[in-house]
């Protein structure tokens, strides 16, 4: 049987408590970068232009990743030092320069970085892969470029930070209030995750022609809207089973990374992590200790015991609701419903030999009361009407004839 060889992520300026996530699960994680932002202090620069190489770090064996994490977001600061960019001239056809004249201050590489990172996922031909992006504020960049082949500088060109990802721009804006969308997986991955959230920029959907009309394109799924009903944060997913999350600026990225794995990706493309699936073999019965079986024991009697409480509790309350039905029935009912529950009522009070006249009158026989009982020896007519108004004059005219009636016979 061949052996199972971890599954490799390439994490592009991941914080350091989600890299160390990643290797608590045994698979081999490159920590790379898509480079730098500079800082020259032109007080140390012995010319007027400065030489910039970019400090960006993509694995050589990139065609072997399928699984790739970046934080585009970052902002990872570092001081120009000019020996540190000493220029080497070698035969090699990529910019192996970039540079800047006085008065700039700053220099951006992380747009560079996903235009080359960019170029090199595309001549790696990676048919099937995860992406995960966590997305901060929009930057473009124009770059001079030193080739190594050229003796002067040249525009290379102007490039930004979402090169190489599938990112939908809409409006950039700013904000810190989320909705999450009505779907488990949003729910799973951001469910009190509300107030740790800052997202930079909304996404707008592309369109695709379904039965002669424009509809919004299938292949993605928003995860988080704003306040506006505007989306923040999806999943795009291909025909081929690729996957791309991106997601705005989160403060505990490891949580959220530890749900998206162990809730949705281990569970429903664990073909990207044959290592993973392998492993699971640990959790079966026969392998699992003395105590922690003991522990599962005790938990399914804990849970089974709480079942039957809440069952004779529902049970308790469904008996005690049909008893006392008739206390809700006097508030809504009409007609020979609201009439019984006044009778059942009048019983509950302690009223004996309440009568329900229309059960004694024969057909054919003058219209009675509704209800009559004896109390203290004295006998007690009542004529119910519900929610659909008073009495009229000719009811009211009957009522008479059933009290004089009643009169005399009693």
């Amino acid at each position: 049987m061949a052996e199972i060889l971890p599954t490799n992520i390439c994490c592009f300026d991941l914080d350091k408590d989600s890299i160390d996530y990643f290797k608590s699960l045994g698979l081999n994680v490159y920590e790379g970068s898509l480079g730098s932002v500079f800082t020259i202090d032109w007080d140390k620069v012995k010319s007027y232009r400065a030489f910039i190489k970019p400090d960006l770090d993509i694995p050589d064996n990139l065609h072997e990743y399928h699984v790739f994490i970046a934080d585009i977001g970052n902002n990872n600061k570092k001081a120009y030092i000019p020996s540190e960019h000493v220029i080497k001239r070698i035969e090699d056809s990529d910019p192996s320069y970039l540079s800047c004249e006085k008065p700039i201050t700053v220099v951006d590489m992380r747009p560079f970085g996903s235009y080359y990172l960019e170029s090199k996922l595309k001549s790696a031909s990676i048919a099937k892969r995860i992406e995960v992006v966590f997305v901060g504020p929009y930057n473009e960049v124009k770059y001079t470029a030193d080739h190594l082949t050229y003796y002067s500088p040249h525009q290379y060109g102007t490039h930004s930070n979402y090169e190489g990802w599938r990112i939908l721009q809409g409006v950039e804006k700013y904000g810190e209030r989320i909705c999450l969308e009505d779907y488990n997986i949003s729910r799973t991955l951001f469910e009190g995750a509300q107030g740790k959230i800052r997202y930079y920029q909304t996404f707008n959907f592309p369109t695709m022609w379904e039965d002669n009309k424009r509809v919004p394109d299938s292949h993605y799924m928003s995860l988080l809207r704003n306040e506006d009903g505007e989306c923040i944060s999806y999943l795009y997913f291909s025909d081929n089973e690729s996957l791309e999350f991106v997601f705005p600026m989160v403060e505990y990225k490891a949580i959220l990374l530890k749900r998206l794995f162990e809730n949705i990706l281990f569970v429903h493309s664990s073909d990207f992590f044959p290592d993973i699936e392998a492993n699971r073999w640990i959790h079966q019965q026969e392998y699992k200790l003395p105590d922690e079986k003991q522990i599962e024991v005790e938990i399914a009697a804990k849970r089974e015991e709480y079942e039957k409480e809440i069952a004779a509790l529902e049970q308790k309350s469904e008996e005690f609701s049909q008893k006392y039905a008739f206390l809700k029935e006097l508030l809504t009912s009409t007609g020979d419903q609201l009439v019984k529950a006044v009778k059942a009522y009048l019983e509950w009070l302690g009223f004996e030999n309440v009568t329900e006249k229309d059960e004694t009158v024969e057909e054919g026989q003058p219209k009675e009361e509704d209800l009559d009982l004896n109390y203290n020896n004295q006998l007690i007519l009542l004529e119910v009407k519900g929610i659909n108004g008073t009495s009229t004059d000719s009811e009211c005219s009957q009522i008479d004839k059933v009290v004089y009636r009643s009169k005399r016979s009693f």
